[in-house]
């Protein structure tokens, strides 16, 4: 049988793999930012986690569109895939030095007046100066082996819990926990390049092919495009909080989003595992969208009932994890909670978008829902202050993810597959597709 007809089975044994690694490590990862934020307090945690928004930026544009094209280029590229995995490195580390000056640069435009801020946004930016550990964890993934990479996966996530955790509780400072978050991303690159060199696919320079570069550097333009516009209207608010309200804000603000991460991390780490399998169906069995339809299902039957007992208990949820410190911020909650939940659900439909080659209508999606979410929080923030803010990313989310499908007749079809979804989700006697 060939590589491309095997390719799908290898990718459906993976996903056990996947959702075991993104279920343990995500959630332990959420918890320790919660315990982080919880002990250095609404005001350092607010310029942390600003200097985590804006440095989400330079890791974006360092990964330069290939986290979202290397399991389509992988099996274009089947024969040859150490030129291709060293040519996808040296775009990267070129990528992330742009990445690493326009975080410094964004960063320090919103976040002018902080005696910590340029700093922090130096420790945390220049972690994706080291961005080819995640490219060995997508090739595993693709090649059905997931099992090789958990295990460095999971030491430099132990180092970097202990660090960050050791940092808040003996220092009280944002800038020592920045750091650990550095020290952190450099072990994994480390472990996780190591994986790659046991199998004999060292991706050093001279294994690089420098029309491979000279492609990806460029064809990928689109796709940097959109995950800047996407990480925007995910990391906007936090940001113009910053500005407009100062730190405390954003730290009840940035608080609460990280808890609702946690929420529905069950969801976030669904839409993750499975993106692989959805973008394998996309590339091999097309038009079928029978996985699309079945992970828009499984996803709205974890997300629901997760957002509607944040509405109901939204107070005793953030007194429970954060304090009264942070009470003022529990009316955010069930927003940010839809919010992700919007979230998790849209990016299973934008991984099938990927694998079809439709860049440009992932990108007008992207863009749409950046522009909403500054032009609502502009509106939104002055007035009614984090609950604003919250409110404008959920709207925002349900532009991006779901109502601008009915603006292309190629993307239609999605927007009723999804209210298929939802209307089944409320179905109980509905069996789940196989």
């Amino acid at each position: 049988m060939s590589e491309m007809q095997t390719k799908p089975e290898h990718i459906r044994r993976s996903i056990s793999w996947q959702l075991f690694d993104r279920g343990t490590l995500g959630v332990v990862t959420m918890l320790v930012n919660i315990v982080v934020v919880r002990v250095l307090g609404p005001d350092a945690a607010g310029i942390l986690l600003s200097a985590t928004a804006a440095a989400a930026i330079g890791e974006v544009i360092a990964k330069a569109g290939t986290n979202v094209t290397m399991p389509r280029m992988l099996a274009e590229h089947a024969d040859r895939d150490r030129q291709f995995l060293a040519s996808t490195a040296i775009v990267r580390r070129g990528y992330a030095v742009v990445g690493f000056l326009v975080a410094l640069l964004f960063g320090g435009i919103t976040m002018t007046g902080n005696n910590d801020a340029f700093l922090l946004i130096a420790l945390l930016a220049s972690a994706w100066l080291f961005p080819v550990g995640d490219i060995a964890e997508l090739y595993w993934v693709v090649r059905g082996q997931s099992h090789r990479y958990i295990a460095a996966k999971f030491v430099a996530n132990g180092v970097g819990s202990l660090l960050r955790i050791s940092a808040a509780l003996a220092t009280g400072w944002n800038v020592a926990v920045a750091a650990a978050s550095g020290i952190e991303a450099i072990v994994r690159e480390f472990l996780q390049r190591r994986t790659l060199t046991k199998a004999g696919l060292g991706i050093g320079i001279s294994a690089a092919s420098w029309n491979a570069c000279r492609a990806l550097a460029t064809q990928n333009l689109a796709l940097i495009g959109t995950s800047l516009a996407v990480v925007g209207y995910h990391k906007i608010d936090q940001l113009m909080i910053m500005g407009l309200l100062g730190s405390q804000a954003a730290g009840h603000y940035g608080a609460v989003a990280q808890l609702s991460q946690l929420g529905l991390a069950a969801a976030l780490i669904y839409g993750r595992a499975w993106s692989a399998r959805i973008m394998s169906e996309a590339l091999y069995e097309q038009p079928e969208t029978r996985m699309l339809s079945r992970a828009l299902l499984i996803g709205f039957r974890i997300s629901l009932p997760i957002i509607l007992l944040t509405w109901m208990l939204n107070q005793h949820i953030i007194l429970l994890f954060y304090g009264a410190d942070f009470q003022d911020a529990s009316a955010t909650l069930p927003w940010l909670a839809l919010s992700v939940g919007l979230s998790s659900v849209g990016s299973l439909s934008s991984y099938w978008l990927a694998a079809r080659r439709e860049e440009p209508l992932l990108l007008r999606r992207a863009i749409a829902g950046l522009t909403a979410n500054i032009i609502l929080n502009a509106i939104l923030i002055p007035v009614y202050g984090i609950v604003g803010a919250a409110v404008a990313s959920a709207l925002s989310q349900l532009l991006a993810v779901w109502l601008i499908d009915l603006a292309t007749p190629r993307t239609r079809a999605l927007f009723f597959i999804k209210g298929r979804a939802l209307f089944d989700c409320c179905r109980p006697e509905r069996a789940i597709p196989s």
